[in-house]
């Protein structure tokens, strides 16, 4: 086991009327993204910032990356377990910070001064701030513009990514993520924020862009079980269950249609097709959901 735990935590500013922000990044061999999203953080022009950096044991030079900015981390540690979420929360027991974030190898904040537009004038008393953030639907850049609220839709599952929220650190500690679920214990967290009457706050900010998919977007079927299994139980009725059966139909109509016709060679074509032609008149993606242009 690698680690690095220093005396007194790395921070980065010595005005504590600015309230300390702990970032988590998770990360499992992922040598080739890791180093953009460690800068996305250490470029923040906001300066007081804990970081943690939580790895799995990886064996391909990303423990070589997390050494060269080590001086940098109030934590790091490389060791085997159980799964992402297991490191999740073993970020959020080492982080001392009044808000935390989890930012994923692979991801990066939108620009560097999200925290500083956040945290510098402004005096938040949510439990939860949440924004939008850059996403990709089907190899096209997409803006994921936060909803207005989260109260009324959580009955539909994640109500907002978790990398686009910071959370109270003292409500993160106490929930912790349920490791029950595998795949989507980010989702559960949020909901059950929600049924629990946490306040959310909306930013009215892109918080961060999706580098690389996630591991919900490879095991798409079991996170929309889960999704459907924790709504159910925060919010049980046919309403709940009706959402959810049409979403995952829905969901398997089009993906069967993308494989079938990946098969023959006509996938490009179609989707060349339905952005010329169809898009406009009937849209695939949710209305808070946009083509994005950098």
């Amino acid at each position: 086991m690698n680690t690095y735990n220093p005396d007194t935590p790395v921070r980065r500013a010595e005005d504590i009327s600015q309230p300390l922000v702990t970032v988590v990044t998770v990360v499992l061999n992922d040598v080739k993204h890791l180093e953009q999203t460690i800068l996305s953080v250490l470029n923040q022009t906001y300066k007081n910032i804990e970081y943690i950096i939580i790895d799995g044991g990886s064996t391909d030079g990303t423990v070589d990356i997390i050494k060269k900015y080590q001086d940098r981390l109030a934590f790091w540690v490389s060791e085997k377990d159980k799964g992402i979420f297991y490191a999740t929360n073993k970020g959020a027991e080492k982080a001392t910070g009044e808000w935390i974030n989890y930012l994923n190898s692979g991801d990066y904040f939108f620009n560097n001064q999200v925290f500083e537009t956040i945290f510098s004038k402004t005096h938040p008393t949510a439990d939860l701030l949440y924004g939008s953030f850059i996403g990709n639907f089907n190899n096209q850049a997409v803006e994921c513009v936060a909803p207005p609220s989260v109260s009324d839709r959580s009955w539909k599952g994640m109500p907002v990514c978790h990398t686009a929220v910071f959370a109270r650190t003292a409500l993160m500690k106490k929930f912790k993520f349920n490791t029950d679920y595998r795949v989507s214990a980010d989702g559960e967290f949020m909901v059950r924020s929600a049924a629990a009457g946490c306040v959310f706050e909306r930013l009215d900010l892109i918080v961060f862009r999706v580098g690389t998919l996630g591991f919900s977007s490879t095991n798409w079927l079991k996170g929309r079980l889960e999704n459907w299994k924790f709504c159910r139980h925060y919010f049980p009725g046919a309403k709940t269950d009706l959402f959810h059966a049409q979403g995952l139909a829905r969901e398997v109509v089009f993906r069967s249609f993308k494989y079938v016709t990946s098969l023959v060679g006509l996938y490009q074509l179609a989707r060349f097709i339905y952005r010329k032609k169809i898009q406009k008149k009937l849209p695939l993606l949710p209305k808070n959901v946009l083509p994005f242009q950098d």
